[in-house]
């Protein structure tokens, strides 16, 4: 039940957090926030949240309106939705922790593809790497958590670049 409320405070804070005027980027930034979400789910060791934040992931995903979307916009996510889509429902389908951060990589590169090219978020975020894992993730706090490692290496890693937030 914890977990449950965890997750779902997690949800408020990075919406609130992340919120946007552009009506043109929110269907984005819900893709984004359900990221961060899943990160964070990792980050805690916890497979049955991943579990279920990567299904919101998918929802968001399926629900972009590619025709609110800029020209620019548009191109970016015709290029990587696909394959976003198709890690998202890899994650969503694991049983364990491990299959979900393996694809989790794979995740967080296509993000960065997104996030670096559209600058769908307003605040700050981190872009961080693990040598050990050999793995990228964004994260929305500067300080490292890992979520290849969880508890067990929690400070693993990097800041390997800032993607500053768009301030429109």
């Amino acid at each position: 039940m914890k977990k449950i409320i965890f997750v779902i405070a997690l949800f408020g804070i990075s919406n609130s957090i992340f919120a946007q005027k552009n009506s043109e980027s929110k269907p984005l930034q819900k893709v984004l926030i359900a990221y961060l979400n899943l990160k964070n789910a990792l980050v805690s060791d916890d497979s049955i949240s991943a579990k279920t934040i990567a299904t919101s992931l998918c929802t968001a995903i399926d629900t972009v309106n590619i025709d609110k979307l800029t020209l620019i916009h548009q191109k970016a996510w015709n290029r990587q939705s696909a394959g976003l889509l198709r890690v998202a429902n890899k994650i969503q389908e694991s049983t364990t922790l491990a299959d979900q951060r393996m694809h989790f990589k794979s995740l967080s590169v296509i993000m960065h593809k997104l996030v670096g090219r559209l600058r769908i978020n307003k605040s700050t975020l981190y872009y961080q790497y693990c040598e050990t894992a050999n793995a990228y993730w964004i994260s929305g706090d500067k300080e490292i958590k890992n979520p290849y490692y969880g508890k067990k290496m929690i400070d693993c890693g990097f800041t390997k670049e800032i993607l500053k937030g768009n301030q429109k």
